[in-house]
């Protein structure tokens, strides 16, 4: 038998591309449009905008500023610690998803042609501290607790809904971000990363990004790889449900026979200060998560009204995913044993995250 391992909950960075970041990736997207408190440099006009001698914020140089009163926004998404400087990222989020699905070929009737609805949701607690070696490295360090509610709930009466809760410290991860350009126009940075799924997969990324840099906005790019060695021979959704006086039986959707997966994510993102307290930012994702594809989008709204601390509320849903054409093993176990094997096709499938971030630098 196949060991299952994975929820698209327990990992999220994989089916759910972050908008800055998701729940158990690292907080990667920070480094500096700097809004200065004096000397202000004197902007041209843009597109649609009035002219005017003193925008409220100077485009970043590769120089460290040296005004102690310089206000930097935390929320920018190539935003990472000065030497000698900390950012702690405190994440709390919501993640959730669900399809429907029909059993066919099932080995032990009666769920042969049995319609049900897969749900998950995770609140989730992330703990991100990055930690300045110089100017350009910084060096990142993650931990994740979270609460994680699966059900599958069947449409015909004469069964019983299944629901399997867990509560723990799932992932951890350590990485290395490197600013390798910032000046007047340009911002690049990229980070390696490791984490651990806490029985699931250990996982390595990189992850590049270059930004262009127009008074108070940013464009970027992005693209991430991900490499995922699984603990099993396999990966997929698996619920555990608990009845009294019956054998505990687990019910497994198997996503995927091999014991490594190589996953990619790339997109564009606008971030734009508004003014000195207020920030936005929003990209499209496409993701390739090996047993299906995704477009994503995401937006976050953020305050900073202090110099050293911001909160910003964000969320990401997708708009596009081919998950509703899958079809995958499902395995029906018990005492160790698939007791039942069949086919489920999927239908209407939906994900969608949010959550509520504290950063404070010191």
């Amino acid at each position: 038998m196949k060991k299952i391992l994975y929820s698209l909950l327990i990992a999220p960075l994989f089916a759910l591309p972050a908008l800055a970041n998701t729940p158990g990736s690292f907080q990667r997207e920070r480094v500096t449009i700097e809004r200065q408190s004096v000397n202000i440099r004197p902007q041209t006009a843009t597109t649609g905008r009035a002219a005017s001698t003193a925008q409220p914020y100077a485009r970043t140089t590769a120089a460290r500023p040296t005004t102690s009163g310089q206000k930097h926004i935390l929320a920018n998404p190539f935003f990472q610690p000065r030497g000698n400087e900390f950012l702690s990222t405190t994440d709390l989020s919501y993640t959730a998803n669900s399809f429907d699905f029909s059993v066919t070929s099932l080995t032990s009737p009666p769920l042969n042609g049995e319609t049900a609805t897969y749900t998950s949701g995770m609140v989730a607690l992330t703990q991100n501290l990055a930690y300045g070696i110089n100017d350009e490295i910084a060096v990142l360090g993650m931990v994740r607790f979270s609460i994680l509610d699966l059900n599958i709930s069947w449409d015909n009466p004469a069964y019983s809904d299944d629901d399997q809760t867990k509560n723990r410290l799932d992932a951890w991860g350590l990485g290395v971000q490197w600013k390798f350009l910032d000046d007047k126009d340009w911002i690049a940075q990229t980070v390696i990363s490791y984490q651990s799924l806490v029985d699931a997969a250990n996982m390595v990324a990189l992850e590049g990004k270059v930004g262009y840099k127009n008074d108070d906005t940013i464009i970027y790019g992005f693209v991430r790889g991900h490499y995922v060695n699984w603990d099993g021979s396999g990966y997929g959704l698996a619920l555990t449900a608990s009845r009294p006086g019956y054998n505990d039986q687990t019910t497994q959707f198997v996503l995927g026979d091999k014991g490594s997966v190589l996953l990619y994510d790339v997109g564009a993102g606008l971030f734009a200060a508004l003014n000195q307290d207020w920030s936005v930012d929003a990209n499209l994702t496409y993701t390739d998560a090996d047993w299906h594809s995704q477009v994503a989008l995401g937006a976050a709204i953020a305050y900073q009204p202090w110099r050293n601390a911001a909160i910003q509320l964000y969320g990401r849903i997708a708009l596009w995913d081919n998950a509703s054409d899958v079809s995958a093993p499902i395995q029906i176990v018990e005492l160790g044993s698939i007791v039942a094997s069949g086919t489920a096709k999927f239908d209407n499938y939906s994900d969608m995250s949010a959550g509520l971030r504290l950063m404070i630098s010191f």
